[in-house]
């Protein structure tokens, strides 16, 4: 049979794709045999135990089984940490060959009253380790996406092993006897080891078989240490713990009932065996029809609550009708319910925590955490039953108790998990404004002056903003030397801080950078000395004022500007400002340029500002740079024009734009106007947005919003980016005395979101169409368009979500890294709502266009169309490279049946989409 039949006779069963036969196959397999050795070592065991010491002896077992696994576990995770994995599991499906044979050759030799028992704790160390094994490797070898569509086909490997293994204990008891039974585990077990090669020899590639944590972390301790860290894995431990001791009761009760109707050894051997295989029927059921199912449809939240649900209606059962049918229904549900949809509920929760924690942690958990919760099950059974002489029904009150801790829990560990995928993919770095330094603690202090010494100037800096609140005159010292830095950054900064100090000391080594090449750190000089200067103030900067050296006297302005009062401003006069401006020397340009910040002081009224108007066109662009921050002070309504077309200058755009936003509200009317018109330049259409974004106002919101159905993606695109920093802006601002709530609309973002859905899947439609044979100029206009127009509904998004988190999952489903990728679907699985979530995840999946496509006619009711058809769609959009593309490709194909379309293109005012639509008129003949 060829793979195409095979991977056609695996779709049917499960959603699998051909990159994930050969891996999925054989953990199938490995699955199937370890299941099917647990069942006939379970039968066994059972069988043996009651039938020589009866149920009741049930707790003591729990109670050794959570002793051993205490002595064991410190054993295995010094292997684990030496051990390549599958070297690690290929040795320990060995040692239990040679144990289970030990055990058969004991029975048959010795009749020593401990083989059972040792039989029966063997056997639950063996089940946790094997199984244990089985899931670091499949939680490995597949990602969170991926695990939802694979695991329950995975499973229901086990369960048929369950099944057929369960069936032959029944069939063949009666002829070979229990003990026999142990050597068919054995050959099963050696039969994983060529599986188990395969597996970890093809397993993901960024995992490393050998821990390569420090010893400390290896042990007991250093594995609950991290439990205790993590919230999820701490509620994953709980709701683990208390599963097992719920269900320890309900073993109890299920065992002491069937020991009252099943006498002998074989019997009871037939009895568990048939048990185990019609549980393993009800199982692969499970599996293959609710397991997948819940998890892609309801998700982890629903898939961990179903079994407390069951088990809810057993217990209630037992407590009324402790008859042999209620026993088996409660024992069902907790049987089949653990091993589908229960199991691989747990496992898809392991998924996001880090791979090296989870080889430190999982099989403590699994090992050392169920089999204590076995023991402390026991104890509770002992305390109950030989303490308090409760029936087997009465203890159904207890397993009803735990089962609503259990829910409770269970509720809970959803938003963990969530957390956990959101963490996985966030970005971790340094926020200096999110740090919190205690000054008032002198070792903090100590080490922020310590910093001083570094050469990094990132460093200096970041140390110098905490200190800035400090005025302590131990600083003096270590900042003095600052003042020689050659970052003038480094220099204000530091000025600023000593300014605070406010010492007289060092006024003149202070005085000195007022000759310093940068304005900013004269001007911040310049305050120091006339603030801690002998002179009075105000009579020192007239004498900066007055200096023949224009460099003086643009220092002395800023320094007013920045600090001065009324008293201060004043001495800006008339006759200074038309000396500056009627300056002819070589220091014209300077002259000028302060002149223009000088009117940033003045009334808007005073007949000096119609010279702003002729400085915002000056030929020196440090001219202009220095009256668009006047004009930016003055908010005459006369320099908005202006204004607005110096958006387009990449040297005076930051500073237009924070003029403009000086305005608020009141500029507009002209920006969006601006922003709307086609005919406009793109060059300032395209940052106007911005503009909005630094007006912290609800009007910003509203106009953006509006203004968002525009054709010019590039519009779209920046206008997005505009939400998206007033929202961020928002967030930041949450904890302010002066925030005020603003709405960003979710129902009219929502249809945005939608709109660039559609305009996705439309583009997606086209760009399929062109096949393999696809132009490489038209492959590559398009692929930039899809992914601009991914990252678009990623920003949408982050209007109505959390920001970072839709950050984080847009880099996460653009990684190179598969499970990154994987990991940061899953979060969007897990968060969005369904309408959106069934529209975004098919683009985002790792199936391919034509799926997205059939998903895509589906949602949209889109039509399907042909190439000439989608090119010529093309061609009549409003996207002007994509439009010129489509025509250079018309050209080159010889389309002769849009030569109507580009005939009415050769007059376009836009130059690009002329010149393709003569090229391609030229050969179209």
């Amino acid at each position: 049979m060829n793979r195409s039949v095979w991977i056609k006779k695996l779709k049917f069963l499960v959603d699998i794709r051909p990159e994930e036969i050969s891996q999925t196959v054989l953990m199938f397999a490995y699955f199937f045999l370890v299941i099917a050795s647990h069942t006939i070592v379970k039968s066994t065991r059972d069988a043996l135990f009651i039938n020589k010491y009866g149920a009741e002896q049930l707790p003591y077992v729990y109670i050794g089984i959570a002793i051993v696994a205490g002595m064991f576990m410190p054993i295995y995770s010094r292997l684990a940490q030496a051990t390549e994995r599958g070297v690690l599991i290929i040795g320990s499906n060995i040692f239990f060959v040679v144990n289970i044979l030990a055990f058969w050759w004991l029975f048959h030799t010795y009749d020593w009253d401990w083989l059972s028992y040792g039989l029966y704790i063997w056997a639950s160390i063996f089940s946790a380790v094997s199984t244990t094994q089985f899931w670091l490797a499949a939680n490995v070898t597949f990602n969170p996406r991926q695990a939802r569509r694979l695991f329950g086909f995975i499973i229901s490997g086990g369960t048929l092993g369950g099944i057929l293994a369960g069936s032959i204990a029944r069939g063949v008891v009666a002829r070979i006897g229990t003990e026999n039974l142990l050597i068919g585990v054995a050959a099963m077990l050696l039969a994983c080891v060529p599986i188990i090669r395969r597996v970890t020899q093809q397993e993901s590639v960024g995992y490393t078989g050998r821990a390569s944590a420090q010893k400390s972390d290896q042990n007991i301790g250093g594995a609950f240490a991290l439990i205790q860290k993590n919230k999820h894995l701490t509620l994953l431990t709980m709701i683990i713990g208390i599963t097992v001791i719920a269900t320890t009761l309900v073993d109890y009760q299920f065992k002491i009932i069937i020991q009252e109707a099943y006498q002998t050894k074989d019997a009871l051997t037939g009895f568990f065996g048939s048990y185990y295989a019609y549980i393993n029927v009800i199982t692969i059921l499970m599996q293959l029809l609710v397991t997948g199912q819940v998890l892609k449809r309801f998700g982890i939240g629903v898939a961990i609550l179903i079994m407390p649900i069951g088990l809810f209606f057993g217990a209630f059962s037992i407590l009324f009708f402790p008859a042999l049918w209620a026993a088996i229904f409660v024992k069902t549900c907790d049987d089949s319910l653990s091993v589908s949809v229960n199991k691989s509920g747990i496992e898809v929760l392991y998924i996001p925590i880090p791979a090296e924690v989870k080889a430190k942690t999982k099989a403590f958990i699994d090992v050392v955490v169920e089999r204590a919760s076995r023991g402390i099950g026991g104890l509770l059974l002992l305390l109950l039953t030989a303490g308090l002489s409760l029936s087997v029904s009465q203890l159904s009150i207890f397993v009803l108790l735990l089962l609503g801790v259990w829910t409770f829990i269970g509720m809970r560990i959803q938003k963990e998990y969530i957390a956990s995928l959101e963490a996985t993919l966030q970005k971790r770095s340094l926020d200096a404004d999110a740090l919190s330094v205690n000054l008032s603690d002198s070792s903090t202090v100590n080490h922020l002056l310590h910093i001083l010494d570094s050469k990094n100037e990132r460093q200096i800096l970041y140390a110098l903003e905490f200190l800035q609140d400090t005025n302590a005159p131990q600083l003096l010292t270590p900042l003095l030397p600052l003042l020689h830095h050659p970052s003038p950054e480094v220099k204000v900064q530091t000025l600023r801080l000593l300014f605070n100090i406010g010492s007289q000391e060092f006024t003149a080594e202070i005085e000195a950078l007022l000759e310093d090449n940068d304005n900013n750190v004269r001007a911040e000089a310049m305050n120091y000395v006339c603030t801690h200067g002998d002179e009075n103030p105000v009579q020192k900067l007239r004498s900066f004022l007055i200096h023949t050296d224009y460099r003086m006297k643009g220092a002395a302005i800023t320094c007013i500007l920045r600090y001065g009062g009324d008293e201060e401003r004043a001495l800006l006069a008339r006759d200074l400002i038309e000396e500056m401006l009627q300056e002819t020397g070589e220091q014209r340009t300077i002259a000028r340029q302060e002149a223009g910040k000088a009117l940033g002081a003045l009334d808007a009224n005073s007949p000096l500002q119609d010279y702003l108007l002729e400085l915002l066109n000056d030929e020196s662009i440090d001219v202009v740079k220095g009256a668009i921050g006047s004009a930016g002070r003055i908010q005459r309504v006369d320099f908005v024009p202006f204004l607005i077309e110096k958006l387009g200058d990449s040297t005076t755009r930051v500073l237009a734009r924070e003029a403009l936003a000086n305005y608020g509200s009141a500029v507009f009317e002209p920006l969006i106007h601006i922003m709307t018109d086609e005919e406009a330049s793109m060059s300032v259409r395209r940052h106007i947005p911005r503009v909005f974004d630094l007006i912290q106002h609800q009007g910003s919101i509203d106009a953006l919003l509006s203004n968002l159905n525009q054709d010019e993606i590039e519009i779209r695109y920046k206008i997005i980016k505009a939400l998206g920093k007033l929202r961020e802006s928002q967030i930041g601002m949450a904890d302010s005395r002066n925030f005020v709530e603003v709405q960003f609309h979710p129902e009219m973002v929502e249809s945005y979101i939608f709109a660039e859905l559609k305009n996705y899947y439309h583009l997606l439609m086209i760009f399929d169409l062109q096949g393999e044979n696809n132009p490489l100029l038209l492959k590559c206009a398009l692929g930039e368009h899809l992914a601009q127009l991914k990252e678009m509904i990623f920003r949408l998004l982050g209007l109505t979500y959390a920001p970072d988190t839709m950050y984080n999952a847009y880099r996460g489903v653009t990684s190179a890294n598969p499970r990154i990728r994987a990991n940061a679907i899953e979060l969007l699985d897990g968060i969005l709502v369904r309408h959106i979530k069934r529209m975004l995840l098919p683009i985002i999946e790792e199936g391919s266009q034509a799926e997205a496509m059939q998903h895509a006619f589906a949602l949209w009711n889109l039509n399907s169309i042909t190439k000439e058809e989608g090119i010529a769609t093309l061609i009549a959009g409003k996207d002007k490279w994509l439009k010129a593309c489509a025509l250079y490709i018309v050209g080159q194909r010889g389309m002769q049946e849009l030569a109507e379309s580009v005939k009415d293109l050769l007059e376009s005012p836009h130059p690009l989409i002329r010149e393709a639509a003569e090229f391609a008129w030229r050969k179209l003949g």
